[in-house]
């Protein structure tokens, strides 16, 4: 339900940006947050991940997800008021990204993990309605992005901790 909640939260947010966001010809994929783990790893990478490391890298990244998502919602209030639906999207994805960061910081208790210390997220720069548009494109890809690595973390856990 998060990955298709995602996919529309992606598709409204280049619909209301206007030319050229929205024409998958004209731009590259966006850019990818270097505030955030990545969430693509080559396979050799992702399997040679610690269960503790792997959950540490979803708690930072949902961590400054959500309030990328709500600084992303803040700027298009600015740019784009009239997109109610836009605005909720963006809104009930920071309150899913923070339902998820609450989660995986459960499963780390429960696995006696330590819990990592996240500095405040720093701000995103974005001087210009332009870079806005190119970094809230970037959060809301990566968002996306992350909600598939945790998927396939989860995925790994269960297989390594049944129920």
């Amino acid at each position: 339900m998060l990955i298709n909640n995602s996919q529309e939260l992606l598709q409204k947010y280049l619909k209301y940006q206007g030319s050229p966001f929205g024409q998958p010809d004209l731009l590259p994929e966006p850019k990818k947050l270097t505030e955030l783990p990545s969430p693509d790893l080559s396979k050799d990478v992702w399997l040679s991940l610690s269960d503790s490391e792997r959950l540490r890298q979803n708690y930072v990244a949902y961590t400054f997800l959500t309030d990328f998502l709500s600084e992303v919602k803040s700027w298009q209030e600015d740019l784009n008021p009239n997109a109610s639906d836009l605005l909720e999207l963006l809104e009930k994805s920071a309150k899913q990204a923070l339902g998820l960061r609450s989660n995986v910081a459960s499963v780390m208790k429960i696995l006696s993990f330590p819990m990592p210390l996240v500095p405040p997220s720093p701000a995103l720069d974005a001087s210009t309605a332009f870079r806005k548009k190119l970094k809230g494109w970037s959060v809301c890809q990566q968002y996306q992005d992350w909600l598939h690595r945790t998927q396939r973390d989860i995925t790994v856990l269960m297989q390594r901790y049944p129920l």
